[in-house]
């Protein structure tokens, strides 16, 4: 169970990383050519947030405690955090975790009901550990995996990234940069679930398989990234018709104290749109 002084290591880790990405001249600090301190300096960010460059040390350091919201809220703007980070930063300086919907395990009849009828649509539940609950027959053609032969604990999609072959074709990330940039994107959007329920046994297992699994991961999970699940632009390769551009939408789907999300894949042009449906259909009437 993580404790209040780790939460404070991490947002002294968060911090400092933060603080050497950022480049001088974007906060109006001119820097000598020969300054060897990888972006802004602890005594910079201090002058800039108005506090003392002993007390910002020590937050970095994990050594304070009880720093205000407002003070958070202004290293945030010294660091140009977006507003995913800042709530991840307000997160970690909370006593508790926030009140977090359990994620779901088991795919309902009704979901199973919904992913069909969006066919020839690709689309997939997911819950927040990333686990796959259910895919509609576009995915599995899709994708060229049928998720259903698997066992329960590799239909995950982040593991499927990491040990999959096929599965980093169809993302596709089957090269070493394709797919570091993947998985860091991957490690982001977790960390944004986690935030909530850092002390789930189930989660930080998961973590740490993937973690065990792969050193890019690893590596992406230790930046203490946070990224949005936004609306996105992607290109897969389908494993019938090639590399393809979609787009995907992520929809949230609650039932009681359940969460899933529920992503749908559309094609960008009006003939892939076409080749999906002529697709389906042939093999469905097979």
């Amino acid at each position: 169970m993580m404790t209040n002084s780790d939460n404070w290591q991490l947002i002294g880790s968060f911090l400092r990383q933060k603080r050497e990405m950022i480049d001088p001249e974007l906060v109006g600090i001119v820097r000598s050519s020969r300054s060897r301190t990888p972006g802004l300096r602890r005594e910079d960010v201090a002058a800039l947030a108005q506090i003392s460059t002993v007390w910002y040390s020590k937050i970095e350091r994990g050594k304070a405690k009880g720093v205000s919201k407002s003070v958070l809220k202004t290293l945030a703007d010294v660091l140009k955090l977006n507003l995913q980070e800042f709530e991840y930063l307000l997160s970690l300086s909370e006593d508790s975790e926030s009140i977090a919907l359990e994620p779901c395990r088991i795919l309902s009849e009704q979901s199973q009901l919904l992913l069909e009828q969006v066919n020839p649509l690709p689309a997939l539940m997911m819950n927040d550990y990333f686990d796959i609950l259910g895919v509609n027959q576009a995915f599995t053609l899709f994708c060229g995996i049928n998720l259903n032969e698997l066992a329960l604990d590799e239909r995950n999609y982040i593991y499927l990234a990491i040990t999959n072959a096929k599965w980093q074709q169809f993302l596709p990330a089957d090269d070493e940069p394709a797919l570091v940039e993947h998985l860091e994107r991957m490690a982001g959007l977790m960390r944004s679930r986690w935030m909530n329920r850092r002390n789930d046994p189930i989660f930080n297992k998961r973590i740490e398989t993937f973690k065990q699994c792969s050193a890019i991961f690893a590596k992406a999970w230790d930046t203490q990234k946070v990224q949005s699940f936004d609306h996105l632009d992607y290109q897969r390769r389908h494993a019938h018709l090639g590399l393809m551009a979609l787009t995907k939408q992520v929809w949230w789907n609650h039932s009681e104290l359940a969460s899933a999300r529920f992503n749908v894949f559309y094609p960008q042009t009006s003939d892939d749109m076409q080749r999906l449906t002529t697709l389906f259909h042939s093999h469905i009437e097979e």
